[in-house]
């Protein structure tokens, strides 16, 4: 078995933000949008939103509501059962470096490094650098420039990336599906 460089995304991976990013934005844009109904990562202009107000629902969410953001379901126990047999890193775009780390340990995720990303680019080549063997993620584009980078990811499954494949792109709905994922890469049989 092989011990792998995994590299984890936060939001909509680790944390259950949608719902409440939706709730800022329904809040401040005076309209109402589900989560079903976003079908694209950068959904705010589908709905007439500007991008400043946009910006302002993200200030809002980042000063405000991170600390308050419920895990995944399955997440913490997953990661925390690979600990001892893989290395982890934290990729977020995320700008607050103490406001993600309290959010870390207070939600039990331990992990090797946490690297503030400015932009899914980024993240790829973060994963380049250190030769990553795996991408965990929930954006769509993210995953894609990693599948051309030939840059294995699991596509955490969610409205706004339904309509994304691609060769390295393995698409997981829970926890449990990206566990037995690890365990066929770090065995061979998977990609």
């Amino acid at each position: 078995m092989k011990n792998l460089k995994i590299c984890c995304d936060i939001d909509g991976v680790l944390a259950e933000s949608l719902p409440t990013l939706l709730f800022i934005v329904n809040k401040n844009c005076g309209i109402k949008i589900k989560a079903s109904e976003v079908t694209e990562f950068v959904f705010h202009r589908k709905y007439q939103i500007t991008d400043k107000q946009f910006q302002n629902c993200i200030e809002e969410f980042n000063t405000h509501y991170l600390q308050m953001l419920p895990t995944i379901v399955g997440a913490r126990r997953v990661l925390y059962n690979l600990s001892s047999e893989h290395s982890k890193n934290i990729l977020t775009c995320r700008t607050n470096r103490g406001t993600t780390e309290t959010w870390l340990k207070t939600q039990c995720f331990f992990y090797k490094d946490l690297i503030l990303c400015g932009t899914g680019e980024d993240k790829v080549d973060y994963c380049k650098i250190n030769k990553a063997d795996l991408l965990i993620d929930d954006c769509g584009d993210t995953c894609l420039l990693a599948n051309k980078a030939k840059i294995p990811s699991v596509l955490y499954n969610a409205p706004y990336n339904r309509y994304v494949e691609g060769e390295y792109i393995t698409r997981c709905k829970n926890w449990q599906q990206i566990a037995d994922h690890i365990k066929k890469v770090s065995e061979g049989t998977g990609i």
